[in-house]
């Protein structure tokens, strides 16, 4: 699913309730929560909701949550790791076969008093609770269900290439993100648990109106340009409508590219052959040839099946051109007024200049 960054005062009432430090109790396994996101902290005004899966180890408590406005029109995946003091981590997954690979995370950045820009502070710790926070989607979640279990790769801030491995199992992993699931979905927030992929093939009439509302200039622009109303654009997905202009925009090169094409001669109908005073039609039937090493020694154009006379600047040859490469044909002109053969190889029409041309 995509991720939506809250608005500061959501984001600034995520910090304000940060609390649980890690303990020295017995380790957890994941466990689902919710619980209410307040404007200032307990007694003010509720802003949002928080849904997380949490683990716990004597060292560090791991978090995975889903911040929501209370109605629902926004709203992030991310994760978080707090601990009692300043530290650094790696994330790795770990199959059940016991591979280990690194899991990519992005946008760490630390949190609390002790940090400043996202980045610890120097000095002393002030806050019982230090904690790190980076961003998680819906992707990520259901990668990780499929492991046995996640490795943090820990260090503290004092001893940076001091690294501890500290092992969560996933064996409960899918049926706690499961039950967490219902409990969002019975709250209205069943379209978090989309992924990217599920939003980008949803009707657009089918998604929640704070996303489908962002598209509307653009589903605008689109209706004029394809004269499609726009009741009908959504009733497809973003993907649909993608393809949609694609395939116009490729409709319009190829009739660009048809538009040249068309500028070329049937060069046939110009023949000016048989003419006595020619002398290159003494030549028709015969086969034209080129023996150089720039087109690859003894080459053949083909037979020759006329000659016609062209001005200067006037087109010789219209050829190339690739509609999926997006490269328009190119077009070559006479530099001076001259003769040329039509040739003919496997069935293909093509001129050359006539002077000079070998003959056999």
């Amino acid at each position: 699913m995509a991720t939506w960054t809250l608005n500061k005062l959501l984001l600034f009432c995520v910090l304000l309730s940060l609390s649980g430090m890690a303990s020295s109790a017995d380790n957890m396994a994941w466990m689902p929560s919710n619980q209410p996101i307040f404007q200032a902290g307990p007694g003010t005004p509720v802003v949002g909701t928080r849904w997380s899966l949490r683990a716990r180890s004597s060292d560090l408590n791991f978090h995975i949550h889903l911040d929501t406005q209370t109605d629902r029109q926004r709203g992030n995946w991310y994760g978080e790791i707090r601990s009692y003091e300043k530290f650094y981590i790696k994330v790795y997954l770990v199959d059940k076969k016991g591979r280990k690979s690194y899991l990519k995370l992005k946008d760490f950045a630390a949190r609390g008093p002790d940090s400043e820009y996202g980045i610890w502070k120097k000095g002393p710790v002030t806050s019982r609770t230090q904690s790190v926070i980076f961003n998680f989607t819906r992707e990520q979640l259901l990668k990780i269900s499929q492991y046995a279990s996640i490795i943090i790769g820990y260090s503290s801030y004092q001893s940076k290439n001091k690294i501890k491995n500290i092992s969560f199992s996933l064996n409960t992993f899918s049926k706690k993100l499961s039950e967490l699931d219902a409990t969002i979905t019975s709250q209205g927030g069943g379209f978090f648990l989309m992924t990217e992929d599920q939003v980008q093939n949803t009707p657009m009439r089918n998604l929640p109106k704070f996303l489908s509302n962002k598209w509307q200039k653009s589903l605008k622009q689109v209706s004029q340009k394809l004269s499609r109303p726009i009741n009908e654009l959504n009733k497809l997905s973003i993907n649909s409508i993608k393809k949609l202009v694609s395939d116009s925009a490729k409709a319009a090169k190829r009739s660009r590219h048809q538009a040249i094409y068309d500028r070329e001669p049937d060069w046939l109908d110009l023949n000016v052959c048989p003419k006595p005073d020619v002398n290159y039609c003494k030549n028709m039937g015969r086969e034209a040839y080129a023996n150089d090493l720039l087109v690859g020694g003894n080459f053949t154009y083909g037979k020759i099946k006329g000659v016609i006379w062209r001005s200067k600047n006037s087109i010789v040859r219209i050829y190339g051109g690739s509609l999926d490469l997006g490269i328009e044909p190119e077009i070559y002109r006479a530099s001076s007024a001259a003769y040329y053969y039509i040739v003919s190889k496997k069935g293909s029409i093509d001129v050359r200049p006539a002077k000079n041309m070998l003959i056999r």
